[in-house]
């Protein structure tokens, strides 16, 4: 990986991982494939409401702390309270400190945010500083204001809009420029410009790997999203050729003034400032989009339990998963020979109440307490039973039941029901 010395001597990887439009479960396990892969630079930001995500993925992925450049943005909406929300942001990603803090949008208060930021910064609260969408007017009127300079602009960005004018303007103060949309909102007319096409061939690379390339021989940053490992490894992968500078100068001879994706006007900002600075509702987002994975994942269990389909049961649980039935422990063996020899059919489950627990974001506990109907000995048999599944969490985000025991519960007034068959 290259590094990217900034103005107050803080080093940032030069490409990282952005998170722009993913859930809080697509930006945890982006963020994890990503770390696994090399990248060591993460971007979220508190309007992405995946940040809990992003956290999860970083602590999942066994990287030490230190190894690892996060950034994250300030909505302006929250620019009033900018202290409150900066603290806010440390506890929802669990973080003690960030790398890099931006400001997201050039609306609100801004200035007020920026001292706020300051003081963070001054705490060891932040270790670097930046503005987003800011336009070189504002840039400017920030830095008059500021006692700490910005770090970093992170803009729209990308062959066809290289932003040069910018970039002299900021190379007087050290300022980086961050791209995102590295690679044109993924427009296939960019990748598909037969330079990009010569000198992928040339390098043994691919058109995206080659526009990468030169976002990084311009001395940007990058943060190109994806949620692919295979596509991870790709971006990863443009640090082991050069472009010649004749060749730099063909790819800036596809600039376009004025060609962008991105555009905001004042009615834009209005729309930003009344969104609601309640950033934590991402939160409870995550977990009912978790539980939700997990009930999934016992569905499919029970509905190989109902359909006596051995096959599905060895995909959906661990191979060393034990079941316990009334007090019985059985192995895999004795329970899928069970299920084949049809000794207990299950024929329908009455749910009374239903329980998920999480537990560190890998292991999943279900309590359900039910009825269930089954036949046995030729009889149907109805019985309340407290069922205990745990699930653990696969390298690719799926959940295997690796342990199930049914709890026969009697109460003193219950009444066996059996109905011949």
């Amino acid at each position: 990986m290259q590094y990217i010395t900034l103005n107050n001597d803080v080093k940032m990887p030069a490409e990282g991982l952005g998170t722009f439009l993913m859930s809080p479960a697509d930006a945890e396990m982006a963020t994890l494939n990503a770390l696994r892969a090399g990248f060591r630079h993460i971007d979220t930001a508190n309007g992405y409401y995946n940040e809990a995500g992003v956290a999860r993925g970083i602590r999942r992925s066994g990287v030490p702390r230190e190894q690892i450049f996060v950034s994250t943005k300030l909505w302006p909406s929250g620019y009033i309270r900018a202290a409150e929300h900066i603290d806010k942001t440390l506890a929802r990603m669990s973080l003690d400190y960030i790398d890099m803090l931006i400001l997201h949008q050039p609306c609100g208060d801004y200035l007020a945010a920026w001292k706020a930021m300051e003081e963070a910064y001054k705490a060891g609260k932040i270790r670097a500083l930046g503005l987003s969408n800011f336009p070189e007017e504002k840039i400017a009127e920030v830095i008059e204001a500021a006692e700490v300079k910005p770090q970093l602009v992170t803009v729209e960005n990308h062959p066809y809009h290289p932003n040069d004018a910018l970039r002299e303007y900021l190379a007087q103060y050290g300022i980086v420029i961050e791209a995102w949309y590295p690679l044109g909102h993924g427009d296939a007319s960019l990748r598909e410009e037969p330079v990009f096409a010569k000198l992928a061939e040339k390098y043994g690379k691919s058109p995206v790997q080659v526009i990468l390339r030169w976002h990084i021989q311009k001395g940007n940053s990058i943060i190109p999203g994806s949620k692919s490992p295979a596509h991870l490894a790709d971006n990863l992968d443009i640090f082991d050729f050069a472009l010649t500078d004749d060749e730099m100068a063909e790819i800036a001879k596809l600039s376009e003034p004025g060609k962008t994706y991105y555009s905001a006007d004042e009615s834009v900002y209005e729309k930003y400032l009344s969104i609601p600075d309640d950033f934590d509702v991402q939160e409870d987002k995550y977990q009912e989009e978790l539980k939700a994975e997990i009930l999934a994942a016992s569905d499919e269990y029970w509905k190989a339990q109902f359909d006596l389909d051995v096959e599905q049961l060895r995909r959906v649980c661990d191979p060393k998963a034990p079941f316990v039935h009334m007090g019985i422990t059985m192995d895999r063996g004795a329970e899928e020979e069970a299920i084949a020899q049809k000794h207990i059919v299950t024929v329908k489950r009455d749910d009374k109440h239903v329980d998920v627990r999480v537990i560190d974001d890998e292991i999943a506990i279900i309590l359900r307490q039910l009825e269930l109907t089954a036949l046995v000995g030729g009889n149907e048999a109805i019985n309340p039973f407290v069922a205990t599944e745990t699930y653990h969490r696969q390298a690719d985000g799926s959940w295997k039941l690796i342990s199930f025991v049914y709890t026969h519960i009697i109460p003193d007034n219950y009444q066996f029901r059996f109905l011949s068959k």
